[in-house]
């Protein structure tokens, strides 16, 4: 009984550290659903592509080579570029899901997106700093899941659904949504997790920069990942190994 009190603590916990974020990615989710329906999917493809994915940058990136006949090579190149960063997300986690069960980790990783990997992070460092709290724990992550899915799943139905009514999504900004997602998202999350989190973020974000000027779009989004990995990773060694 005491376990299941916790456990439902641990959810709802869950649920309100990633509200803000989710209220933001549901408008990020209700532009989806307006692009989709311009390129021409129907209700039922929208939503099996939002929820079989549930990767709202792929997403976008998918839909803007959405074509007659489809480029379904190109398409999952795009992808992969996109979301490579997820296989560094993977190693990351997977080192923290040891109280997981098996079908857990599995739901855990199609669940897996940048906010609720951040939250994760930042929820496995507390308590490695010993502060008095009990970590990652199934309920809390799938606190964060539930929280991010729910809402983006239904938020694409009303973009799919009403979308349609806005003639130029341009002019309204709606366009620049995911870039602001993103940029908020990463200020907001990384300032609290990491202490040197700045560094990272400059190299990944100049190294993003010249990649897109010199190899072009999608592409410099794993140019940034890469390079800003490569910086954690210096940063984070010992002392006495990088004088060495």
């Amino acid at each position: 009984m005491a376990d299941n009190h916790v456990g439902k603590r641990e959810f709802w916990r869950g649920v309100t550290d990633c509200l803000p974020v989710s209220i933001a990615a549901a408008f990020f989710a209700i532009t989806y659903g307006t692009v989709a329906a311009e390129k021409g999917l129907t209700f039922l493809e929208g939503m099996l592509l939002t929820s079989l994915v549930f990767a709202g940058a792929s997403q976008f990136l998918a839909l803007q080579f959405w074509d007659d006949p489809l480029p379904f090579v190109t398409i999952v190149l795009v992808v992969l570029a996109v979301n490579f960063r997820h296989i560094l997300y993977g190693a990351s986690i997977s080192r923290k899901l040891n109280n997981f069960k098996t079908w857990q980790k599995f739901a855990a990783f199609f669940f897996l997106t940048d906010p609720n990997f951040a939250l994760a992070e930042h929820r496995h460092e507390k308590k490695r700093e010993g502060k008095d709290d009990p970590g990652l724990t199934p309920a809390y992550y799938f606190g964060t899941a539930f929280t991010l899915f729910v809402p983006w799943f239904f938020a694409s139905a009303i973009g799919l659904l009403f979308g349609g009514l806005i003639e130029n999504p341009e002019a309204v900004g709606i366009d620049f949504i995911l870039p602001l997602y993103f940029l908020v998202f990463t200020v907001g999350l990384s300032s609290q997790a990491r202490p040197n989190w700045m560094p990272v973020v400059v190299s990944a974000g100049v190294a993003s920069t010249i990649a897109f000027l010199t190899i072009g779009s999608p592409w410099h989004i794993s140019a940034g990942a890469l390079v800003g990995v490569l910086v954690g990773a210096i940063i984070g060694l010992p002392k006495e190994e990088l004088e060495q």
